[in-house]
């Protein structure tokens, strides 16, 4: 029985941007099915040329015995030309930012935004099913109207990322433009917790011994909504409590220029200009390196649809401390410490305990290797599996469970650490968990922009200005950073964001 043609389109083809490789597995996973299968796109890189194709090359009449999967991250012009088109749609939703998070900043790409959104809850009247690619994504259609949706979590390879033999850790993907990455031999390898920069790294010690300051990276745009002005106001925090030589790498594109700016003033005027550094676009080896370089991956973005660097950062081993908003909390999961709010505070103590409790960061390293399993390409793709072939045999959409593990997070509360059990004095306990190897930010998650940025990703430009409090919360009460550093090296009427 010869099996229909099932193509995808996307708004545009770049290398290293997570909607183009969710996009490319997918298509490799149809032709497996024994289903023709093209990835069309408005616009390709070069790179791509011969594995995409433009849209003006797809062949044959517009005819309901086709299937035309649309990847959306955007508002494109795709999602009108979707209209005209009589083949069997379905919608695969990597998100789309809120607006709001541009306003002040981007005009423009504000309403670029607004008329995302629009589009989203409109193609709900062509298309049959929608595919999201977390639960917060899904949530996000029935919102806008959607019925029949269903969650398939992203076609993530992080064979690409496993380490090479020397314990550097790796697995990964990335999507808001800059580049994937993620090493991962360092999760499981004895006598390790958290990658080479840590406790038996070259040349390296944990904790007040550490040799040069901690380092902190975050990967992802630089935009509003990925909030990395909250990660410079609690580096300031860090090195006045705890680290004086602590530093922080900001990996990803500059979507809002303006913004960028901003985060580069704010941490002139905390006095640590010369610890803040933001490297834009790079390689994926490059990525690698800074995966590799770092002793925690930092998180305080204010909205994500999936988080794809979360999900890098598990595989090469690397331990976690995220904010808890948005989808960035379930793509952790037991692999990651969650604290509640972004306060200074809260993220230099959060970070502080992880960097000199080797009982937590084994903890994490063994939650990090069951999180990244549970997101393994090979159970993705029986997951999407099930979602396309129901939606093609006509069934609609299929129910193939949370992206989320069971097992309880590491969640830090004013209290100290709370989750599946205590891990020695202080009452640190640990939980954790983990759209990634799947939803990808620039070199970061593929929450659309309003416009897609060339060879860059589908990321979203959005984000909170807020500057939260800076009181600080501790763990330990012999090394909680004070209500008085904090204030003193983070005021928040130092933000001028705009």
């Amino acid at each position: 029985m010869t099996r229909p043609e099932v193509h995808q389109v996307v708004p545009q083809a770049v290398p290293g941007d997570a909607t183009t490789d969710h996009a490319l597995s997918t298509q490799r996973l149809l032709r497996e099915l024994g289903h023709r299968s093209e990835v069309f796109a408005l616009a390709v890189h070069d790179d791509l040329a011969g594995q995409v194709r433009l849209v003006q090359e797809m062949q044959g009449p517009s005819t309901p015995d086709r299937f035309l999967i649309y990847q959306c991250a955007s508002h494109s012009p795709l999602g009108d030309w979707l209209y005209g088109r009589r083949e069997h749609i379905a919608v695969y939703y990597h998100n789309v930012t809120p607006p709001d998070f541009l306003r002040g900043w981007d005009p423009a790409g504000r309403l670029a935004l607004v008329a995302g959104h629009l589009q989203v809850a409109q193609l709900a009247r062509v298309a049959e099913i929608g595919i999201a690619a977390s639960a917060a994504n899904a949530a996000d259609l029935r919102a806008k109207g959607w019925t029949q949706v269903t969650v398939a979590p992203l076609l993530l390879d992080l064979d690409r990322f496993v380490g090479d033999g020397r314990g550097d850790g790796s697995v990964g993907g990335a999507a808001d433009g800059t580049a994937n990455v993620g090493p991962s031999s360092g999760i499981g390898d004895a006598g390790r917790t958290g990658g080479a920069a840590w406790a038996g790294g070259a040349g390296r010690t944990g904790g007040a011994g550490r040799v040069g300051g901690a380092r902190w990276l975050f990967v992802g745009s630089l935009a509003p909504h990925k909030a990395q002005h909250l990660l410079v106001q609690a580096l300031a925090t860090y090195r006045s409590a705890f680290d004086p030589d602590a530093s922080l790498t900001l990996v990803g594109r500059p979507i809002v220029p303006s913004y960028a700016r901003a985060v580069d003033a704010y941490a002139a005027a905390l006095g640590i200009g010369d610890a803040v550094t933001q490297t834009g676009g790079i390689s994926h080896q490059e990525l690698l390196d800074e995966y590799r370089r770092a002793d925690v991956v930092v998180c305080a973005s204010q909205h994500e649809g999936f988080c794809v660097p979360i999900v890098e950062a598990m595989a090469m081993g690397r331990p976690l401390v995220v904010v808890d908003t948005g989808e960035v909390a379930t793509t952790a999961g037991v692999g990651g410490v969650v604290v509640p709010d972004a306060r200074p505070g809260t993220l230099a103590t959060a970070v502080h305990r992880v960097a000199t409790d080797p009982v937590l960061r084994r903890r994490l390293a063994g939650g990090a290797a069951t999180r990244v399993a549970e997101l393994s390409l090979d159970r993705s793709r029986r997951s999407m599996t099930i979602v396309l072939e129901r939606w093609m045999s006509g069934h609609g959409a299929a129910d193939v469970g949370a992206t989320r593990s069971d097992a309880p997070e590491p969640r830090f509360s004013h209290s100290g650490w709370a989750g599946a059990g205590t891990l020695g004095p202080g009452g640190s306990g640990a939980r954790g968990k983990s759209d990634a190897v799947g939803g990808s930010d620039a070199v970061g998650g593929s929450d659309a922009v309003g416009g897609s940025d060339a060879v860059g990703g589908s990321d979203a430009v959005g984000g909170s200005d807020a500057v939260g409090e800076s009181d600080a919360v501790g763990v330990s009460d012999a090394t909680d950073a004070s209500d008085a550093d904090t204030r003193g090296r983070a005021p928040a009427d130092l933000w001028r964001g705009r």
